[in-house]
């Protein structure tokens, strides 16, 4: 992965990281990679009882104001 991909998901992580813990969950990942012809920004989470959609919902809605602010990606 080009060093600029890799620093997309730095910044993103770190700035994410704390309100989604705030939040309950676990944040084990966070990749910007190339899918097909496309790259695609992954947050994974986790907590004990697992993820459910809502889970997801409510995650995003946490970290897309924080994304629009940071605004990581220059593409």
């Amino acid at each position: 992965m080009a060093e600029g991909k890799k620093n997309v998901a730095a910044r993103v992580r770190a700035a994410v990281e704390e309100p989604v813990r705030q939040a309950g969950y676990t944040l084990w990942d966070v990749r910007y990679a190339k899918e097909g012809a496309e790259y695609t920004l992954f947050v994974e989470i986790d907590r004990p009882a697992g993820i459910s959609l809502d889970d997801c919902a409510a995650v995003t809605a946490i970290v897309e104001p924080i994304l629009d602010a940071l605004d990581p990606i220059e593409e």
